[in-house]
This record gives C-alpha cells, sequence and structure tokens, in this order.
C-alpha cells in the first residue's frame, strides 16, 4: 500500500486537485473549487473524513491548518503555506509527541511560507 500523504499529493500535482483526502490508501476527497469552499464543506458535513486522513492542499493558512488539527488529520502537505498556517501544524505536530495521542503526527511542507506581513 503506498504511503497515504505521497498518494494524496500525487493526486494534487499531477491533477487540477486543490485538495485530496487519502486514509488507508482509499481516496475519499478530490476538491477542486480551491480557497477554504471544498475543506469547509468537509468539515461541516462529513468531519470524520479528516480524521487520520494525510492531506494534500494547493495552500494552507491558519483556518485550514485549524480544521485539520481539530478533526485529528494524520499528516498534511502544503503547496504553499502561511507562517499562521505552518505555526499552528507545527504546534499540533510537537503536541502529539507530548500528549501521546496524535492529532498530526506528520507535516510534509514543501513550497515556501508566506512571511506574516504578507496577505
Amino acid at each position: 500500500m503506498p504511503d497515504d500523504l505521497v498518494l494524496a499529493k500525487k493526486i494534487m500535482l499531477e491533477g487540477d486537485a486543490s485538495l485530496v483526502v487519502v486514509r488507508d490508501g482509499d481516496v475519499l476527497f478530490i476538491g477542486r473549487s480551491g480557497g477554504l469552499k471544498d475543506l469547509a464543506k468537509i468539515a461541516l458535513e462529513e468531519p470524520s473524513l479528516l480524521e487520520g486522513s494525510s492531506i494534500a492542499d494547493k495552500v494552507v493558512g491558519k483556518a485550514a491548518a485549524l480544521i485539520f488539527s481539530m478533526n485529528r488529520a494524520k499528516a498534511v502537505y502544503a503547496s504553499l503555506i502561511s507562517s499562521y498556517g505552518l505555526e499552528e501544524l507545527q504546534k499540533a505536530v510537537s503536541g502529539s509527541a507530548m500528549r501521546g495521542s496524535s492529532p498530526i503526527s506528520r507535516l510534509l511542507e514543501v513550497g515556501s511560507a508566506p512571511s506574516r506581513g504578507s496577505s
């Protein structure tokens, strides 16, 4: 079985997806709307999709990072991540090591983190 995060990243980068959710080798969601639209829909209508899942998202800001963490995503890949988003995910990763439970156990961040002064 391929690594879920690698699979999610591959699907996102090779297709026109902006958000991909994978768990146990199964692709649970492919979003193409961009922005927070797809993620908000999942968080409001089917948050269990995120729990234990590996997620590839083109752009992760603080709101997306908080949604991933609060819904116990396992791993996150971001093509572009804000400094606030990166900070939130790093807190979730380090917090999981301290608590022994894993809201986010792995962060694979590739791309860049805009400075806090950037919009």
